[in-house]
């Protein structure tokens, strides 16, 4: 029932009472009237406040489904991306017999080696990772796998700062990226995703992992092949990441607003 109505008979129903009193003389027609009209006034804020429990009770459901369509959007691109990749080996290779052709052989064995122990989440992955990221200074592969052993053994903070330190020493590698995307997101730094990826930065990437267009054309067929295929599902997983920080900053204000009503409610 609407406020308007409750107002509407409360005063007909006190018109009437005033009329059965002074003019009809009628003290039980008066009476009754009066005591409709004080049932009223107590069921008045009664069914106000059954109208604003339904309504609270909407918001919430609301609420609810709002983040149950962005939770089941945000599980798509989350199914649909890949965990930061370790180096192409045959680009890395490559590069190394090009770059370090006198350190070629150690270089190539302490890289398998980090390789693995990152793999196995080992303790000694960050310590590995350091010392060859000092021996192949200044380039990005070092710091990606620094990356890679920190993200590893779950130290996010630190895999966030070596993957950044990756993109600034070689821009164009997408692996690098995806690594700072997967930091980024693991704490929460939508903002950060939304203003430094790379596609709203200008940045191009390019299908050569940690090497270069001399690298990738030292590699066979299939190696290239295998190469390209990485390349695109990084790609998507990167793309999918800035799509899931918009839908997480989307969250945000969802329960911002939702806290406001309750507020003003």
């Amino acid at each position: 029932m609407k406020t308007w109505l409750f107002a509407l008979l409360e005063s007909t129903i006190a018109l009437i009472g005033l009329v059965a009193y002074f003019w009809a003389d009628n003290v039980l027609l008066a009476t009754s009237a009066a005591v409709v009209a004080a049932s009223l006034a107590v069921a008045k804020p009664l069914f106000s406040a059954n109208k604003e429990r339904k309504l609270e009770a909407y918001r919430d459901r609301q609420y609810e489904k709002s983040l149950e369509s962005v939770d089941e959007h945000l599980n798509e691109l989350l199914n649909d991306t890949i965990d930061p990749p370790l180096p192409h080996r045959a680009t890395i290779v490559a590069v190394i017999q090009h770059c370090f052709p006198r350190e070629a052989s150690l270089l190539i064995e302490q890289y398998d080696r980090t390789v693995q122990a990152i793999s196995d989440g080992s303790s000694e992955a960050e310590t590995l990772a350091a010392q060859y990221a000092e021996q192949v200074s200044p380039w990005s592969v070092g710091a990606y796998l620094q990356g890679l052993a920190a993200l590893a053994i779950g130290t996010v903070v630190d895999a966030h700062m070596h993957f950044s330190a990756a993109t600034e020493e070689q821009a164009n590698w997408l692996a690098p990226w995806l690594g700072w995307a997967t930091a980024a997101y693991r704490q929460g730094l939508y903002n950060e995703i939304r203003e430094k990826h790379p596609h709203m930065c200008g940045v191009e990437l390019l299908p050569y992992d940690a090497g270069d267009e001399h690298s990738f054309l030292q590699l066979s067929e299939d190696e290239r092949e295998e190469l390209t295929n990485l390349f695109q599902q990084a790609a998507t997983s990167l793309g999918n990441f800035y799509a899931i920080a918009e839908y997480c900053r989307s969250k945000e204000q969802i329960a911002v607003s939702q806290a406001e009503m309750k507020k003003v409610a």
